[in-house]
């Protein structure tokens, strides 16, 4: 019978962010006999990992192509265990909801993968869905939970309005944070031909798991917590710098899916009227309040 001891977990960091909770969270995670291991990008030594407090029991590997789709793929293979989790490094996800994972995996059919439910921890263009958001950015009136709009975004998985009649639930895309599925399953080329942050990166993989067969699995009993920043928060070096690159990464999973760019023009013209319009609201609030 499988157990945790089958079980890999693959990390890719570059070191800067990752706090002591998060290290603390992976050596744990060590101790119960997981298998892990951090890739780190060429530039860093591994002694540097070791020296911020991880476990000489993780594996630390120096992936020669920098950017964390890369560093994870350079990573899977070494490898040996039956059933794999890849992991951000800002997770929050104790050993306990590893082990629910884990088990609830095992009782799906071969050819699947699992990931938790995404509990957005600030507002974003992924959350209070409300009536222009459905027009302009889903470009539906009803927008399907967990599925992927007209406008190749993906519209937020809504546990809340599906029958409860299982723990589990198909969807048509994942969450990139965490999931698990089987070494057999794992994507072994290069299908992030980007460069820096790793924007859309979870719609492209859901893309080419589903193309080689896959079947996507939400759990509705288990979520995770990462900080989701507002693109409304941004200054507007930083909007710009973050819509650059999410056109051209989501342009080219468009041409993936085959959508029609005409809806992808539109929610991105909402999505900047949308940051400007909140920031000359809030700079009329300000000057009102003197």
């Amino acid at each position: 019978m499988k157990t945790i001891k089958d079980l890999t977990i693959v990390i890719a960091s570059n070191l800067r962010n990752i706090n002591q909770l998060h290290i603390n969270q992976i050596n744990k995670y060590a101790e119960h006999g997981i298998q892990i291991i951090l890739s780190i990008p060429s530039n860093l030594e591994i002694i540097n990992a070791y020296n911020m407090g991880f476990s000489k029991n993780i594996s630390v590997k120096k992936s020669a192509s920098i950017g964390q789709v890369n560093q994870r793929q350079y990573a899977f293979q070494f490898c040996k265990t039956a059933f794999i989790i890849q992991m951000d490094d800002d997770i929050e996800f104790g050993i306990e909801k590893i082990n629910y994972l884990l088990s609830e995996f095992k009782k799906l059919p071969l050819k699947s993968c699992l990931a938790p439910y995404l509990n957005l921890e600030k507002n974003s263009y992924a959350k209070n869905i409300n009536f222009l958001k459905n027009i302009f950015l889903y470009c539906s009136l009803n927008p399907k939970s967990g599925s992927i709009a007209r406008s190749s975004f993906p519209i937020p998985h809504n546990i809340k309005n599906t029958p409860n009649l299982d723990s589990k639930e198909e969807v048509s895309w994942l969450p990139g944070g965490i999931l698990i599925l089987r070494k057999e399953d794992i994507i072994t080329k290069n299908y992030f031909p980007f460069k820096g942050k790793a924007y859309c990166e979870d719609l492209i993989h859901s893309h080419y798991l589903k193309k080689n067969g896959i079947k996507l699995y939400l759990s509705k009993k288990i979520f995770f917590n990462t900080e989701v920043q507002s693109y409304r928060d941004l200054n507007l070096a930083g909007f710009l710098n973050l819509i650059k690159h999410d056109f051209l990464i989501r342009n080219y999973y468009r041409k993936l899916i085959k959508n029609k760019i005409l809806p992808f023009l539109l929610a991105y013209s909402f999505i900047v009227l949308s940051y400007f319009s909140t920031k000359i609201k809030r700079n009329y609030l300000n000057f009102k309040n003197k």
